[in-house]
């Protein structure tokens, strides 16, 4: 049964009218709790034609009214009727707290943040079982919902979004917690793929300790996969591999959870290794990054480190084929 609810999540924005908040009692999870769901709409908008990561509603923010631990994520693009459109309208969508006060100004591979994500690829996240992302009472949280229209033709779209937690005061012991970084194969994150095969990698290190328990993919069209090696172990931690249709773009991009986890430190060189394949004859865009989520030894937010630690790109030959 669905119950509108005012009182559980509190929002600021002159399109306040965009947006409808339900929260309902969903199913109960492995371990005996409620998980609850609040579905968020907005727009529709009129996309611009062949433009890229279009903010037409800009950042919304929102957040909680009692603590909750939110364990999974989803949306879908629609259109002004609320019926599914083109996926691929999508960019991607971003609910996290805002960049830390003392991580301002630094490279925004590494910087810790509560959030989520989804894109084309991925239209629904959940965290392992016994995790989540802790988010307080007024902690704010902010909505990036972010659209590509890559055609020469004008396309109303908005975006459904929907965040599964459970309530604190439920739980009889808290949730191991969850938090969030990026690791991007460059910085900023957009860059483009000649025809061809392409395979770009770049080195990177983190400015904290901890243990991955989650690992997403963000590509673009024609992204293949995305590996992240341990170079000082001279591992494979994980390579998301998509699948492909049959116009030789992406459909879709496994999420990995892994609740035994994977530690690392600073001390470890990571290479992210990206590989995209192009069939066309003209360049197209591209993204490459992981969404990492992680915890803690001691479950507080990372502090940021004395020096921030420099990443290392390399660049393919324009037609490398993997």
């Amino acid at each position: 049964m669905k119950e509108r609810v005012v009182s559980r999540v509190f929002r600021r924005s002159a399109w306040l009218a965009c947006w409808t908040i339900l929260t309902t009692a969903g199913a109960v999870s492995a371990n005996g709790l409620k998980v609850y769901s609040s579905s968020m709409k907005f727009g529709p908008f009129d996309l611009e034609t062949d433009s890229l990561q279009q903010l037409p509603g800009g950042i919304e923010p929102f957040g909680f009214e009692e603590p909750v631990w939110v364990i999974g994520y989803q949306s879908a693009i629609v259109d002004a009727d609320g019926q599914p459109v083109d996926d691929e309208l999508r960019c991607h969508t971003m609910l996290r707290t805002p960049v830390p006060d003392a991580w301002m100004g630094r490279p925004t591979n590494g910087i810790p943040f509560k959030g989520f994500f989804s894109d084309a690829y991925n239209l629904r996240l959940v965290l392992p079982e016994g995790f989540g992302i802790f988010v307080d009472v007024g902690e704010e949280l902010d909505m990036a919902p972010m659209f590509n229209n890559r055609t020469d033709v004008p396309v109303v779209a908005g975006l459904e979004v929907t965040v599964y937690f459970v309530r604190d005061a439920d739980l009889a012991e808290p949730l191991t917690p969850l938090y969030t970084t990026v690791a991007s194969i460059v910085d900023p994150h957009m860059y483009m793929v000649p025809p061809g095969g392409d395979i770009r990698e770049s080195r990177y290190r983190f400015p904290y300790s901890g243990v991955i328990r989650a690992l997403g993919v963000h590509l673009h069209p024609y992204g293949r996969s995305l590996e992240l090696i341990n170079e000082t172990r001279g591992e494979t931690v994980w390579k998301g591999v998509g699948s492909v249709g049959e116009n030789d773009r992406l459909i879709k991009m496994p999420f990995l959870q892994n609740p035994d986890g994977y530690a690392f430190s600073p001390a470890d060189t990571f290479v992210l290794r990206a590989i995209y394949d192009n069939p066309t004859s003209v360049d197209q865009d591209a993204m490459a990054g992981f969404f990492i989520f992680f915890s803690t030894e001691n479950g507080e937010f990372p502090p940021p480190p004395q020096a921030q630690l420099s990443d290392e790109t390399h660049e393919p030959s324009p037609h490398s084929k993997h």
